[in-house]
């Protein structure tokens, strides 16, 4: 089953990612969160979600390679599996970023919506 979802920072940034739930998923982005320091607090900070621990990391480099680049939702797929730490980010993999938008830098307080299944 695929979900998309609609990550927001007080409406200075957003990203939309779809994640087929049918892959390991879980998996992934377990490794994805161990790979960094402070993993637990994260997790602890998500309620234990592993699947919102992972789109936050996703959005959160998503974030800085947008800054750092102003590159499009393509670029950005093909670039963040090269980044230390993450792995492909791609629909073999079950994850699909679908938009972004940055419309300057305000605060960092994630909300994560689930904006459809499949």
């Amino acid at each position: 089953m695929k979900k998309t979802y609609e990550l927001n920072w007080n409406v200075s940034f957003f990203i939309t990612i779809q994640l087929d739930h049918e892959k390991n998923l879980e998996q992934i982005f377990k490794e994805m969160n161990d790979y960094w320091s402070r993993s637990e607090e994260r997790l602890l900070a998500s309620n234990g979600n592993i699947f919102h621990v992972g789109l936050k990391l996703i959005a959160e480099r998503a974030f800085y390679l947008i800054v750092q680049d102003l590159i499009s939702v393509e670029e950005l797929s093909s670039k963040i599996k090269d980044e230390e730490g993450f792995w492909n980010i791609d629909e073999k993999q079950g994850i699909k970023i679908i938009d972004c938008h940055w419309d300057g830098f305000d605060d960092f307080d994630v909300t994560i919506t689930e904006v459809n299944y499949e």
